[in-house]
């Protein structure tokens, strides 16, 4: 049981250490691009689990502006 719950956290853990690190470098990439960001997209990020940052990250390529990307 205990070993169960260890291996949870474990992954829980990863799980947030891989989001974590997807929201710093997809900020970091929207700053280079657009300047320093609004409160409200710095929000949003901070909100956004992996798959909506990856779906981010994929419009920032193409994108014309920060609403374009949160579109």
């Amino acid at each position: 049981m205990l070993a169960t719950r260890l291996q949870q956290w474990q992954e829980e853990y990863l799980q947030q250490g891989i989001e974590k690190g997807e929201h710093n470098l997809l900020q970091q990439l929207m700053e280079k691009r657009f300047g320093p960001l609004p409160d409200w997209a710095t929000e949003k990020l901070a909100q956004a689990n992996s798959q909506q940052l990856e779906t981010w990250g994929l419009k920032l390529l193409d994108a014309g502006s920060l609403d374009e990307v949160f579109e």
